[in-house]
């Protein structure tokens, strides 16, 4: 059985990227494909493999193995997903069809899914994560 990673993790993995990056650190959207009508989208992964945006460090760093498979996704598929409504996408882990929701619980996901609306948007890495720790404490 999957243990499940919490908000607390989440949190400290949060505050150890805007420590690395930089408080004033915009994601910005990697552009995949060349074959994109719509341009850069945001991505959990980068075409050399490395991790983009805030979650998909987040993943790669806590859940390595669910990172790969999420890889695997957006490479064969060309399209990314928000956290908001991709919980439950299939992603195939090692041999087996996972979810995101089988590593993270719900508050986890809530934070992740915070902070990504918050950097798709354009907001620095340091001011999305305070909102989103004011938000999960309302």
């Amino acid at each position: 059985m999957i243990k499940r990673i919490g908000k607390k993790q989440v949190l400290k993995t949060l505050h150890e990227l805007v420590d690395e990056f930089g408080v004033d650190y915009v994601y910005k959207s990697p552009d995949r494909f060349e074959d994109d009508p719509d341009g850069p989208t945001c991505f959990y992964t980068n075409a050399d493999g490395t991790p983009s945006c805030a979650a998909g460090h987040v993943f790669f760093r806590l859940t390595p193995e669910l990172y790969d498979g999420i890889r695997v996704v957006e490479d064969e598929s060309h399209l990314s997903f928000s956290l908001g409504s991709s919980a439950w996408v299939e992603i195939p882990v090692q041999g087996e069809t996972k979810r995101i929701g089988d590593y993270l619980t719900k508050a986890a996901i809530r934070i992740l899914a915070n902070m990504q609306e918050r950097q798709d948007s354009g907001t620095a890495w340091g001011p999305a994560l305070d909102r989103t720790e004011k938000v999960e404490t309302l």
